[in-house]
């Protein structure tokens, strides 16, 4: 309740990322004034960083296809959760409408492989859920935001993010389509970056003849 204060406020002091590990507990459920706030992101949204804003959500942990929103909204990249294996962790909600996957985690006693995170009080813990796999995405944005400061716009870095990603189908193939482009990749998400970037970024590797 009251969500869809908080995206306009970032986009009118200058945020360029909207990292959301939340969505509704039932399938098809929303509300409008939410997706109006992620379409006014997007669109009013990146400061100086970027021309428009990049909303990115969680696809939810209802090991579940259908519409899970605000994941499966049309302006939110929507992010499933692979495991240590690049296998969809059980949890995770699956569907067409995902656009890629990042690492998740799973804490059961049989594969106790969470993503660590901060705790209050100073401390760390191990989870697991969407909600780990979509920080994943935001930070690699974040990464490409570096790179390529004040020249890309909010298409330019979700298709890096997309296009950058590891086919993972292979080990997936029950949810063929259903599990996004494919497993984030920092690395590669980042030396796509440099393709689309028109001014030199590091003039020692340059050479005239």
């Amino acid at each position: 309740n009251g969500f869809h204060i908080a995206p306009i406020y970032a986009a009118d002091n200058g945020a360029s990322i909207s990292q959301n590990s939340w969505g509704y507990i039932e399938v098809g459920v929303y509300e409008q004034a939410v997706l109006d706030a992620i379409d006014y992101f997007n669109a009013n949204g990146g400061g100086t960083a970027m021309n428009g804003g990049l909303t990115i959500f969680a696809a939810g942990n209802d090991n579940s296809s259908g519409l899970w929103y605000p994941g499966c909204y049309s302006g939110s990249l929507s992010v499933a959760a692979t495991n240590i294996h690049d296998v969809r962790s059980y949890y995770s909600n699956y569907d067409t409408w995902v656009d890629i996957s990042a690492p998740g985690g799973e804490t059961t006693p049989i594969s106790a492989k969470g993503i660590l995170s901060t705790l209050r009080g100073s401390t760390y813990g191990f989870y697991q859920g969407t909600s780990m796999a979509c920080p994943h995405v935001s930070g690699v944005a974040a990464l490409i935001l570096s790179v390529g400061y004040g020249q890309l716009d909010n298409n330019d870095v979700w298709n890096i993010l997309i296009n950058s990603a590891d086919d993972h189908y292979e080990l997936n193939p029950s949810y063929i389509g259903q599990l996004g482009s494919g497993r984030l990749n920092a690395k590669e998400a980042l030396e796509l970056t440099q393709s689309y970037l028109s001014s030199i970024q590091n003039p020692q590797l340059f050479q005239a003849t």
